[in-house]
């Protein structure tokens, strides 16, 4: 669904918009990228789920494969490598 919504940026920023009620709802623009580096930062996650979900018994070996790309992935996005961080530090100063 988040993907749609990203995918659909424009249209779903122009209701948002014009919509006195929903217009709160505006997203900026650090918003938008934080949605995009959450799309990048679960897609391998539904990859894998769909790709184990349509093997009937799993093997050893693809177990360990996919442990081992996960575990690059999430090292990948370790700490003060995303902008996730960025928007945290900024409403903590804020607070």
């Amino acid at each position: 669904m988040i993907v749609l919504i990203f995918e659909y940026r424009k249209p779903f920023e122009v209701v948002l918009r014009d919509s006195q009620v929903l217009r709160k709802y505006t997203l900026n623009k650090t918003e938008w990228e934080l949605i995009q580096e959450i799309i990048l930062f679960l897609k391998p996650f539904c990859d894998v789920t769909m790709q184990l979900s349509k093997s009937k018994i799993p093997s050893m070996a693809l177990t360990a494969s996919v442990y081992i790309a996960l575990y690059k992935h999430l090292v990948s996005f370790e700490t003060g490598n995303c902008s996730a961080d960025i928007v945290l530090l900024k409403l903590h100063v804020k607070s």
